[in-house]
């Protein structure tokens, strides 16, 4: 089992996944192709599918270029008007997805905000990438810095609005970190959230996030943030955040159809995971007691006796015997000191029925230096090297 598990904890340092619930995820029948569903209460990635590919995300991208103008908003307020002008309107690709702005319409940042993500507005991003960055060339570049920030290495961004291109591209795991590091700013998440809104200037102009509201119609109102996007390539997509009373998930899906009346099959299937997810899985307590185990590491004489304490809730599917979950701590191949506190060395590996269904890392609580043999053994080593060198030099200046 050890072996197997070694195996698997390789691929687990890229992407945790729960085959369990992948397979009854599977049984959904679902539209969408491709998913990732994360847990907050555990923070684990409880199942996947094609989450490391590279593929197109349409409008889900205007997640990115949302954060990165609201990180770039500097010394600029929320409440600042912006005056929607034609040579920003004229910049709009014909096939992009607009909020109907008009020249003259006079918005706050804030407002514009909404109308990048509720109807998806890439006339809002053309007005705000003018305002703010002078030109869509400076806020691509902005873009794919915040990417990086945020640690999507699989990641590259050649235009502002999500439209198809074969250089542009993204996947499942970086969306996810993505919509996880926008959710913790609250302007985001305030109009992440937004179901309608009336601008203030001219109340009788409505927008719509048409995948709140679609979600509501599907008589599921635990929906408290999404952004969908269509291309050809993505098809439906849409990112999504829900939660009830004990647990709250984000959920992202590509390669989705397109519905009767141009609604959204990406929306039916994130209300169909988060129904099967609310009611079949709860928190369940999977701590352990003190973990102690010896485990060899480099420039050390003798194995190392590391402590930890595992706690971990979890969302386990009901059915689940918590009796029949196994667990083992699985450290990290070529340990070397020093090691640094804080340092992750391993992963608490949780298995059912020989599947993996959850892992935690092992963060060291304290720094382990250099063994005392070894000190010895180096220290003899730069004074014999030293003494040598110094022969050297010394028999040159003779001669």
């Amino acid at each position: 089992m050890l072996k197997i598990l070694s195996i698997v904890l390789s691929l687990l340092f890229i992407l945790p996944n729960n085959q369990p619930l992948n397979n009854e995820i599977d049984a959904l029948n679902l539209f969408s192709k491709n998913y990732i569903v994360y847990n907050y209460e555990s923070d684990q990635v409880l199942a996947s599918k094609d989450a490391d590919i590279r593929l197109q995300a349409a409008s889900i991208n205007k997640v990115l270029t949302t954060i990165t103008i609201i990180d770039s908003l500097a010394e600029i307020p929320l409440d600042q008007e912006v005056i929607v002008q034609a040579t920003s309107l004229n910049k709009v690709p014909i096939e992009a997805s607009k909020a109907s702005l008009f020249v003259g319409q006079k918005l706050s940042v804030k407002e514009l905000l909404y109308a990048i993500i509720l109807p998806s507005g890439s006339d809002a991003i053309a007005v705000l990438s003018d305002f703010i960055f002078a030109d869509q060339a400076a806020l691509v570049k902005a873009m794919n810095a915040k990417a990086t920030e945020i640690g999507m290495d699989n990641t590259n961004i050649v235009n502002i609005f999500g439209l198809d291109d074969k250089t542009q591209y993204t996947s499942l795991e970086d969306l996810l970190k993505l919509v996880k590091y926008a959710l913790k700013n609250e302007v985001f998440s305030d109009v992440y959230g937004m179901e309608t809104y009336n601008f203030i200037n001219n109340p009788k102009l409505q927008i719509e996030n048409k995948s709140l509201t679609q979600a509501k119609d599907l008589n599921f109102n635990y929906m408290y943030g999404a952004k969908s996007g269509y291309t050809v390539a993505a098809q439906r997509a849409l990112s999504s955040y829900a939660g009830n009373e004990d647990l709250s998930y984000i959920l992202i899906t590509t390669g989705a159809k397109t519905g009767p009346n141009l609604t959204s099959y990406a929306v039916n299937d994130a209300v169909k995971v988060y129904n099967y997810l609310f009611d079949n899985y709860h928190i369940k307590d999977l701590s352990q007691t003190e973990v102690s185990n010896q485990v060899k590491v480099k420039w050390r004489l003798q194995p190392v006796k590391l402590k930890h304490n595992v706690n971990l809730e979890a969302a386990i599917n009901d059915k689940i015997n918590l009796e029949e979950i196994s667990f083992e701590s699985v450290y990290q191949e070529d340990l070397k000191a020093p090691l640094q506190k804080g340092q992750v060395i391993g992963k608490d590996i949780f298995t059912y029925q020989d599947e993996v269904i959850f892992e935690k890392d092992i963060i060291l609580d304290k720094s382990i230096g250099i063994g005392l043999t070894y000190k010895i053994i180096l220290l003899l080593l730069i004074i014999s090297i030293s003494w040598i060198t110094y022969k050297i030099l010394k028999n040159l200046i003779r001669k």
